[in-house]
């Protein structure tokens, strides 16, 4: 015949102490109630509040010691977890026994707490899939009935005493009363009439209501409350106080409501420890909070992160559709638990918590060995992300897998760092391309739309596309870069642009370009300030000769290096003139340095000579016996001051022009410098022209207004206000004897010009002098 049902007690399922001991005996239990922080027992039909109020007043009410349940933290859903409801080993006879003499420390005169019960007990035969058997045994304690019932049907001892408590208070009590014994866990006391006597006594009652929540667990179709399912549960026993939908996680939850049929409003969960409205309910609130008060959170375990994940998605009705699977667990990564569902799948870890793995993400996910894969457990949700044509990206314990219109891959945590120092998915890398593809070195890359990341024992970096180009077109890891040891660092510095390191070098990019740096260059590079110092951006690829000689372009100047690995960097200013004359030169010998003589400028030594560069003059090497007669003559301070041209040399003759003049020089005869007389000077074919060799510097002479003259081998040159005039021949010999400049003619004003016989003449300020091989010189 059908089961009868345990006494709902208007479904609020909890008994307890009578408000008076004139109501103890012979009162047919319609209600547990909490008034005042003690819990009583009476009947809500007929009972006023005012009457509470007034038995209240007359009974001693002991204060909590302490509260260590909160009401926000009920979960109407899941009560408590299955594991700990079905726990038939939570706790061994002593234990019980050791609880109860806790919870009463002195039972009043004259009555009998539950600490010291004991009854002769009947053996009860096993009901499959629900209780084992039961050995009956003469004066059997309390404590080892509730030890026992638990472990033959494998319902937890903590939950029996909960049980018996939000009943009956009996773990409590100092003074209870046989009618609690009677109907100890309520079992057969139904909300319209009186409990039935077939099941009265300590021992039956304790009995049948784990075999009744075994019964729950074991046919769950066969009752109005089921796990795994939306069902209304009402507030309170009048219908018109409400219901509302429960998303029932477990087993241990639907056979609650299924013993006690209502769940707490917001009222007696705001007074958990006192009484709420009218439509209040107490019967599971307060098997969950004894429970938790006594024992400790109820919610362990992945069942009910998993089911909660599964409710916050919809349950049945969400996109993750029933159920296929029960929960299992796994122990790899970690351990852990699965649920499957007709969409997916809900996967639970600890510390990372419950999440659900759907659609394309699944299929990789499993694809790559699930949770036992090397992938791991999932750490979140999947997240939607609208760059680069959109997609979803869902975390896991050891990587993330990325789904959008490129496919569906994981990225290693390696990578994931790595692109996360690149914007992420956000920015410019966008969406993955493929898997991670490793070498037999453990060298591994990823292509994304814009860039790939590489690594190695377990370090990633990211090269966007336009350095990944200029990485690979030098031989990639393999080649004169080796294996990155950065990601991209934007810099501000001369314009700003990024760089990224790598073992042998770097790649930087400006709005100049992108371009290696490598080798000797990137030390000089570096000694020089790099991109924050005076070198500044490279503007154009490094140019190597055979012998491995290289040199590179940058904003402020140029790097150079050696076969032999010395490495330079040279300024700006005197770049090009090195770059020329490099072979030369050869290798500096001193750094820059600025001169302020003669205008200023900035000079560097080099092996082969020096470079000299000013503002109006420009840069200039110096070198050979020029260079040593220069700086005899007094160099950049002296006569000669800053060089304005390149020198040019022929027959061991050696012309540079310098702010002060042409220089000339030669190793035998040593050098002079032209000044004033310069442009004519050369014009005249210089030191192999008709001129030869100077004798003389440039002489000041105040004379008929002034000027210049420098004497040469085959003649001289006088500068003045009429301009630089070449006298030589006869007609200087015949001038010279009429006083030359000092002399009455002045100062030459135009060229001497000579005909077919020899006759010359020359135009001087206050007369022309005629001389012919015949007549010699007259003045005309």
């Amino acid at each position: 015949m059908p089961q009868p049902e345990p006494c709902y007690i208007h479904r609020q399922g909890e008994a307890v102490r009578a408000m008076t001991r004139g109501l103890r005996e012979g009162d047919s239990v319609a209600d547990a109630t909490t008034f005042g922080g003690v819990r009583q027992r009476g009947r809500i039909i007929g009972i006023l509040v005012a009457t509470l109020a007034l038995v209240a007043g007359l009974i001693a009410i002991p204060q909590q010691s302490s509260i260590a349940a909160n009401g926000s933290d009920f979960d109407p859903g899941f009560i408590i977890a299955d594991d700990l409801f079905y726990d038939g080993a939570a706790m061994s006879a002593g234990q019980v026994q050791s609880f109860l003499n806790a919870r009463v420390p002195q039972c009043r005169a004259g009555y009998v707490c539950l600490k010291a019960y004991s009854q002769d007990t009947a053996s009860r035969a096993g009901e499959a899939g629900r209780c084992g058997g039961y050995a009956g045994a003469p004066g059997e304690s309390a404590a080892t009935i509730i030890a026992k019932v638990g472990a033959a049907c494998g319902v937890s001892q903590k939950v029996l005493l909960v049980l018996l408590e939000k009943e009956q208070s009996l773990v409590t009590d100092d003074w209870p009363t046989s009618r609690q014994y009677r109907s100890a866990t309520g079992y057969g006391c139904p909300d319209t009439a009186d409990c039935d006597a077939a099941y009265y006594g300590f021992f039956n009652q304790v009995w049948m209501a784990a075999l009744q929540f075994k019964r729950y667990q074991a046919n769950p179709g066969g009752w109005r409350h089921i796990a795994g399912r939306t069902v209304n549960v009402l507030f309170h026993p009048n219908a018109a106080c409400g219901s509302g939908p429960v998303y029932i996680m477990n087993a241990a939850t639907a056979g609650l409501y299924n013993y006690t049929p209502y769940q707490p409003n917001a009222a007696a969960l705001a007074n958990l420890y006192g009484t709420g409205d009218g439509c209040s309910s107490y019967g599971n609130r307060n098997f969950w909070r004894i429970y938790t008060d006594w024992f400790g959170p109820t919610k362990i375990g992945p069942q009910y992160f998993i089911e909660k994940t599964y409710r916050d998605y919809g349950a049945e009705a969400g996109v993750l559709g029933p159920a296929v699977t029960d929960i299992r667990s796994f122990t790899a990564n970690g351990g852990g638990a699965v649920r499957g569902y007709q969409n997916g799948a809900i996967a639970w870890s600890a510390p990372r918590g419950a999440f659900a793995i759907m659609v394309a993400i699944r299929a990789t996910y499993g694809a790559w060995g699930g949770v036992e894969g090397w992938i791991g457990w999932p750490a979140s949700g999947a997240n939607s992300i609208s760059a680069h044509g959109g997609g979803t990206v869902q975390a896991f314990q050891f990587a993330a897998i990325a789904s959008s219109q490129t496919g569906t891959w994981p990225i290693p945590n390696a990578n994931r760092t790595a692109l996360a120092a690149v914007g992420g998915i956000d920015g410019e890398f966008g969406w993955p391309m493929g898997e991670n593809v490793c070498d037999a070195q453990s060298r591994c890359i990823q292509a994304f739309q814009g860039g790939s990341v590489y690594g190695r024992t377990g370090a990633a970096f990211g090269l966007p596309a336009s350095i990944r180009a200029v990485f690979e077109t030098n031989g990639g890891r393999t080649g004169a870069f080796g294996e990155p040891t950065s990601n991209p660092n934007r810099i501000e510095a001369n314009g700003g642009g990024r760089a990224q390191g790598f073992e042998k070098g770097a790649i930087v990019e400006s709005p100049a370009g992108t371009f290696a740096v490598t080798g000797g260059i990137r030390t000089a590079f570096n000694a020089a300030g790099g991109i924050g110092g005076v070198p500044g951006w490279p503007v154009a690829a490094a140019a190597c000769d055979a012998g491995g000689a290289c040199s590179q372009r940058f904003q402020h100047g140029s790097a150079f290096s050696s076969s032999d690995g010395a490495a330079w960097f040279i300024d700006e200013r005197l770049a090009g003139e090195y770059a020329a004359l490099r072979a030369t030169l050869g290798k500096p010998t001193s750094g820059t340095n600025a001169i302020a003589a003669n205008g200023g400028g900035i000079v560097q030594g080099y092996e082969g000579g020096a470079i000299a560069w000013s503002s109006t003059g420009g840069a200039h090497a110096i070198t050979g016996v020029l260079r040593t007669q220069y700086n005899a003559l007094g160099g950049i301070a002296g006569q000669p001051g800053w060089p304005t041209g390149s020198a040019t040399c022929a027959a061991g003759v050696c012309t540079q022009r310098f702010a002060g003049g042409l220089m000339v020089s030669s190793a035998q005869r040593g050098s002079l410098v032209i000044s004033q007389a310069t442009d004519r000077y050369l014009a005249a074919g210089g030191p192999t022209g008709s001129l030869g060799w100077p004798t003389t510097g440039g002489i000041r002479f105040e004379a008929s207004g002034g000027g210049f003259v420098q004497a040469f081998e085959q003649g001289a040159i006088a500068a003045s206000a009429s301009g630089a005039y070449v006298v030589s021949g006869g007609v200087r010999a015949f001038y010279n004897e009429r006083g030359g400049i000092t002399g009455p003619l002045g100062w030459p004003a135009s060229e001497m010009t000579c005909d077919s016989a020899g006759t010359c003449s020359q135009q001087f300020q206050n007369g022309r002098i005629v001389w012919s091989p015949i007549g010699g010189g007259r003045v005309e």
